[in-house]
């Protein structure tokens, strides 16, 4: 047995002798190490874990976010397709974390698979379209690729996403973020900059009363 082996079954012991179960005792351990930056740590529990229930998404998304993040980005783009052919079930894909179709583009972007990265953040948009991470990414995508027209498009359903579903602080930063990419995509076509409304005007002044620039 490794030191590494030695250590993570060590911590799950502890966690299992305070009545957790053995997966989610090695995704536990997993999870605390990719937040402590120890990937190999966190990519051998959560690979422990997954062997446990190869079925369970959250495991699946949380092992390919440590891929992502140790820049084994091939190896994480297979685990995202694996959630989604899972359905995603058990992940809330309304938040970033848990969002394989998110972070399965940005590891395509990565790899230099620009189409196949568009494809998977169009698709996530059309499934979880309250993503508005998912809108400013796809946009900032297609203006690398001169697809200014089409990201236009896009920040402006981002913009009509936010109204929609009444962004808390994390959306209404996003929302912001994307009227600014918006302005620039619009301004490369030679149209006039975008006019905020006065909802979107007060949110502005919300944001820097609460310090957020």
């Amino acid at each position: 047995m490794s030191e590494l082996e030695a250590i993570v079954a060590a911590e799950v012991r502890t966690k299992m002798s305070a009545g957790v179960l053995l997966a989610d005792a090695y995704f536990s351990v997993g999870y605390c190490a990719r937040l402590d930056w120890d990937y190999p740590k966190a990519i051998y529990a959560l690979s422990k874990a997954i062997a446990i229930h190869p079925e369970n998404a959250l495991y699946l998304q949380a092992l390919g976010i440590a891929y992502a993040d140790s820049n084994e980005n091939g190896k994480a783009v297979e685990c995202f397709r694996a959630c989604l052919s899972l359905e995603c079930r058990g992940l809330t894909v309304e938040l970033e974390e848990e969002n394989p179709y998110f972070h399965m583009g940005w590891c395509l972007e990565d790899l230099g698979r620009l189409d196949e990265a568009e494809q998977v953040y169009r698709e996530g948009l059309k499934n979880v379209p309250s993503h508005y991470q998912g809108f400013l990414r796809l946009g900032q995508l297609l203006q690398c690729r001169l697809k200014f027209d089409e990201a236009v498009a896009v920040y402006e359903s981002g913009i009509g996403s936010c109204e929609m579903h009444n962004p808390k602080a994390l959306g209404r930063i996003v929302m912001r973020d994307i009227r600014h990419n918006l302005d620039r995509a619009r301004r490369e076509l030679g149209y006039e900059t975008y006019a905020p409304t006065p909802e979107e005007k007060r949110l502005d002044v919300e944001l820097m009363s609460e310090g957020i620039r």
